[in-house]
């Protein structure tokens, strides 16, 4: 090679790492870095270096189930007395929350627990899981705030909430240590065909859902969204007993999900998973995901095998707890591969300076050898 088509070789793998870059960068989700304390962290005193023995301003020291947390209870400065004396200052910053989508009828609807289903439900770590809506529902958005997905009385830390909200946010926090923050559209007995962009009832109630949480968060003060990332997925069931067919049901999913992933609910959700629902339409839903690999992805099958006599429902369509903690962690665990992906996705993007300034040396230095060597 010679020297001119060394310099030409290495701008051309310059201009083309810039501008994947910038077409990267541009399809990513967004990411946000993650403070070392953030609003609602709760940690545990003995595994703080040199251990926490008091804490005061921003933090609290406060008993859950016998352990005594340090609770990050508002923004600004606190600071925290070492179990020797010493003292450590630090500042408390908004709290990052990953967002999510729920939507579809009945089975993916928030509904409070009630005392049978309490004991049942998964207990997410304090201070990683909200929703917003009202303390009662998702649903309403009449005086909506952002309320965790599980109340704990921090004298003994049992839950206030239950249904599958828990399992999603608990099986996520474990798999990636971040807070996520829920928004839940779904009503029961809806057809497929509500869906639909851009007047479908249900349409408007997740557009309504979606933008007023957004607008929440940022009024909130003391979060912020990392980005939107994927959306999850029950229904069926109504189209199934009203016999909606396989191409009409697919046809009504693909006009919803392609205006979901070009922001039509107010933002950009990058992927959908499903949980696979009986009464006739998992195979349509079956087919979806596998026409549309890259943005469609069956969380799980579980529910198949739901029934009334193994204890998964409470009758012919709706889950119980124990069933609601299985679809739960199938689908927090779902979530969480999204964002693993996300995340180095934005390792690669990050490095992208890097590799055109490293491809524009290599040019250089090969333009310089070639001309050395003819002259």
């Amino acid at each position: 090679m010679d020297a001119k088509r060394a310099l030409a070789a290495g701008i051309v793998l310059v201009i083309t790492l810039t501008v994947l870059g910038a077409v990267i960068d541009n399809y990513a989700p967004g990411k946000l870095n993650t403070p070392e304390w953030e609003y609602d962290d709760y940690k545990a005193a003995a595994d703080i270096r040199g251990g926490a023995a008091a804490a005061s301003g921003s933090l609290e020291l406060v008993e859950i189930s016998g352990v005594t947390m340090v609770h990050a209870k508002s923004m600004g400065k606190g600071t925290i007395t070492h179990t020797d004396g010493t003292k450590e200052d630090v500042t408390v910053e908004k709290a990052v929350v990953d967002v999510f989508l729920l939507i579809g009828q009945s089975n993916a609807n928030y509904r409070p627990g009630q005392a049978d289903t309490e004991a049942l439900s998964p207990k997410p770590v304090p201070g990683t899981a909200y929703y917003y809506g009202t303390p009662e529902s998702c649903s309403q958005w009449d005086s909506p705030s952002i309320n965790r997905v599980m109340s704990f009385n921090l004298e003994d830390g049992s839950p206030r909430l239950g249904d599958k909200m828990p399992a999603i946010a608990a099986a996520y926090h474990e798999e990636t240590g971040r807070k996520m923050l829920l928004i839940d559209s779904a009503i029961g007995g809806t057809r497929i065909s509500t869906f639909e962009p851009e007047d479908g009832a249900n349409w408007v109630r997740a557009r309504t859902a979606v933008i007023t949480t957004l607008q929440g968060i940022e009024a909130s003060g003391c979060f912020v969204a990392s980005g939107t990332y994927a959306y999850m997925f029950i229904q069926g069931e109504s189209d199934g007993t009203h016999g909606t067919s396989k191409a009409a049901y697919m046809q009504s999913f693909m006009k919803m999900h392609d205006a979901i992933l070009e922001g039509g609910l107010g933002a950009k959700f990058g992927h959908c998973y499903i949980s696979l629902t009986q009464k006739g339409m998992a195979p349509a839903q079956r087919q979806l995901a596998e026409d549309h690999p890259n943005t469609i992805t069956v969380a799980t099958y579980a529910a198949l095998q739901f029934t009334a006599a193994n204890g998964m429902l409470s009758d012919a369509y709706h889950y119980t707890q124990p069933g609601d903690n299985i679809i739960g962690e199938a689908l927090g665990k779902a979530c969480a591969q999204y964002v693993k992906g996300s995340d180095v996705l934005s390792t690669l993007i990050d490095l992208i300076p890097a590799l055109v300034a490293v491809a524009g040396v290599v040019a250089v230095a090969i333009y310089i050898l070639q001309f050395r060597q003819r002259y």
